[in-house]
């Protein structure tokens, strides 16, 4: 008698294929899908002050004006 394996059925860019799976691809913690609505950002380095004050609003557009050491000599 034939053994049928189990087929699973997989998505990959919205197209469905049947599909024999790995134990350890089977048993693989499932990540959470990333929350829109949370901002998160990683800064390399250190943030030594923060030029914006509490409740001034600002534009994604709008760039921060550049610390005096780091502005282009004339």
């Amino acid at each position: 008698m034939e053994q049928r394996e189990k087929l699973t059925e997989f998505v990959i860019d919205d197209c469905a294929y049947l599909t024999r799976l790995t134990p350890k691809f089977a048993n693989r913690k499932v990540t959470p899908l990333p929350d829109p609505s949370a901002v998160r950002a990683v800064v390399p380095g250190t943030i030594l002050r923060v030029l914006a004050e509490a409740g001034q609003s600002s534009r994604p557009s709008t760039p921060p004006p550049a610390p005096a050491s780091r502005r282009a000599p004339c």
